[in-house]
């Protein structure tokens, strides 16, 4: 999804036919869209190992985001619902193995 967004921007900025506010809106939503994607899949509990390497690698995803221009508040979000995620799943006393840790890299 963010790769959609991405050639979305793209096609905006080099659109000359005046459709380029159509292109960058769709764009926003795409992205929006991929955040989205991105949090449900990062708090949906873990079940397996291999459920595991999929949270880690949608981690590495947001983590490459932040070097690029997205708005902080959207990978915010991601980051903040993994760690409200954490504390639901430590509160309902579920057990570690089903557990997602991971290290953000800094965004501000």
């Amino acid at each position: 999804m963010f790769a959609t967004a991405e050639r979305l921007f793209d096609l905006a900025r080099a659109n000359e036919e005046g459709k380029s506010r159509e292109l960058r809106l769709a764009a926003e939503g795409a992205r929006i869209l991929a955040y989205v994607s991105a949090c449900q899949a990062l708090i949906w509990p873990a079940r397996s190992k291999a459920d595991l390497e999929e949270k880690r690698a949608v981690a590495r995803i947001i983590n490459d985001r932040a070097s690029r221009p997205d708005p902080l508040h959207q990978q915010a979000i991601v980051r903040h619902m993994v760690d409200e995620a954490i504390w639901v799943h430590r509160r309902l006393g579920l057990h570690d193995g089903a557990l997602f840790m991971t290290n953000w890299i800094e965004i501000v």
